[in-house]
Parts: C-alpha cells; structure tokens; sequence
C-alpha cells in the first residue's frame, strides 16, 4: 500500500486536493479540500471521491462520487478507457 496526495484544477471553477493509497492495482483518493471561484454556480460541491482500477484485461475505469450541498456522495462518473492500437 502506498500513501498518495493530488492537487487538481477543474475547469469548472474548482480545485481539489486529495489523499489516498494505491494498492496494487487500486487507487483511491478522497478529497481533504475543496475551494471554488467566487462566480462558481450552485450547488456547490463539498467532497469528491475516485476510484481507479486498473483491470487484467488492460481497461481503466475509474469511478467519481460527489457530495453537493444538501445531498450525499453518489455516484456522479463511471467511465471505462480501452487502449487502442
């Protein structure tokens, strides 16, 4: 298991610093900071969560989970990368 930090920007007016571990083939990330513009839209975003796997076949999915003001984390993007020759 292996301890990992990320600070992302987003195009949407966010930015997010996350913490999680990578183990094996599995990396989780949790935000522990969420900041936005001042001209962000409502709702705002309060906590985001990933999950990336990388699979036996090659495929990467990767899981994203938001927290909006007022409603929980769930899931908000599943999306599955194929490598192409």
């Amino acid at each position: 298991m292996t301890s990992l930090t990320s600070l992302e920007g987003r195009h949407r007016c966010l930015v997010e610093i996350e913490e999680g571990e990578l183990t094996g083939q599995q990396l989780t990330l949790h935000s522990t900071a969420v900041a936005r513009t001042s001209f962000a839209k409502q709702p705002y975003v309060q906590q985001i969560s990933r999950h990336i796997q990388l699979k036996p076949d090659g495929r990467l999915e990767q899981t994203v989970s938001m927290a909006l003001e007022g409603q929980p984390l769930t899931q908000h993007l599943h999306i599955t990368y194929r490598r192409t020759d």
